[in-house]
C-alpha cells in the first residue's frame, strides 16, 4: 500500500503537524506519526518553558530602570543606608522577598502570554506551512525615549502565503 505523503511538505520547512505516518522526511529520515507528534508537542512545550525561564532570572528593580534588577546585597546596602527604612525594617530581606515574589508573579504571567504567542505562530507555520517571518506580525511604535519599539501581535495569515489549496481553503 502506498503512503500519501504530499502532506509532508515539500518546502525546506518541515511541517511535524501535516506529516503522514511512516512518510519520508525531506532530509531523509524515516519519522513515525507518533513521533512526529510527539517531536511536535516538545518544540511547543520547549517554546513555552524558554519563555518562562525569563521569569527564574528576575529581580526586583527598585527604581534601577532597566539596569537589570537589584540583587538582596546590593537592596540591603542601599535601603539599610538609609536611616529611615532601616528603622522601620523596609531593609529586611523579607521586604526583598515579597517584591521579588509580586513582580516574579508578573513577570510569570507576562512569559506565559508570549509562550504562548510563540505557540500560536508555531502552529500556525506548521499546519498552514508558513514561513516563520509570514506568520509573525510586528509593528513600531515610538517609544519615549525617541527610539522605535517593535511591538509583536499573536500571529498572521495572508492567505496568498498558504501554500496547500486544501489548507487556503480552511482559512
Amino acid at each position: 500500500m502506498e503512503r500519501d505523503c504530499s502532506a509532508a511538505g515539500t518546502d525546506q520547512v518541515m511541517q511535524w503537524d501535516t506529516l503522514a505516518p511512516g512518510c519520508q522526511h525531506p532530509r531523509g529520515s524515516q519519522v513515525s506519526f507518533s513521533e512526529a507528534i510527539e517531536q511536535r508537542e516538545a518544540r511547543y512545550f520547549n517554546l513555552l518553558v524558554d519563555a518562562l525561564r525569563v521569569s527564574a532570572r528576575y529581580k526586583p528593580m527598585f527604581g534601577q530602570g532597566r539596569s537589570g534588577g537589584v540583587t538582596l546585597e546590593q537592596f540591603r546596602i542601599t535601603y539599610g543606608a538609609d536611616p529611615f527604612y532601616a528603622w522601620v525594617g523596609l531593609d529586611s530581606p523579607l521586604m526583598y522577598a515579597a517584591q521579588k515574589a509580586a513582580g516574579g508573579m508578573t513577570s510569570i504571567y507576562r512569559q506565559l502570554g508570549i509562550g504562548c504567542e510563540r505557540i500560536f505562530r508555531a502552529v500556525l507555520q506548521g499546519v498552514l506551512g508558513l514561513k516563520p517571518e509570514q506568520a509573525t506580525w510586528t509593528y513600531q511604535v515610538p517609544s519615549s525615549t525617541g527610539t522605535a519599539r517593535t511591538l509583536y501581535l499573536d500571529g498572521r495569515i495572508d492567505v496568498s502565503d498558504v501554500p496547500d489549496p486544501a489548507a487556503r481553503a480552511r482559512v
